[in-house]
């Protein structure tokens, strides 16, 4: 047996065993994504917007780490941070 199947074998054991764990422990449901056979890379779109938006946090200096002690107000800083970055595409 080759080592690829091998563990292709293990990978599988060990996420049939994960499920059942997952579901004993908490009822959740788990879902296991394959890898397509399709070879090369191939562009997630929705991803992307995700990480765009999140890079354009990140500028905001308040965005950058956690320094808020409640999540309310991180919560507001992020959105004040969002109507900026709204209004400034807005203007231009």
């Amino acid at each position: 047996m080759g080592l690829k199947k091998y563990l292709l074998m293990e990978l599988t054991h060990y996420q049939a065993k994960q499920q059942k764990k997952n579901q004993v422990l908490g009822g959740y449901e788990m879902e296991v994504v394959k890898r397509s056979e399709l070879k090369g890379f191939k562009v997630v779109p929705k991803r992307w917007v995700v990480e765009r938006t999140f890079a354009w946090n990140e500028t905001n200096r308040r965005n950058a780490k956690s320094y808020e002690r409640l999540s309310n107000t991180a919560e507001t800083v992020t959105e004040i941070s969002a109507i900026r970055l709204m209004l400034k595409q807005f203007d231009t």
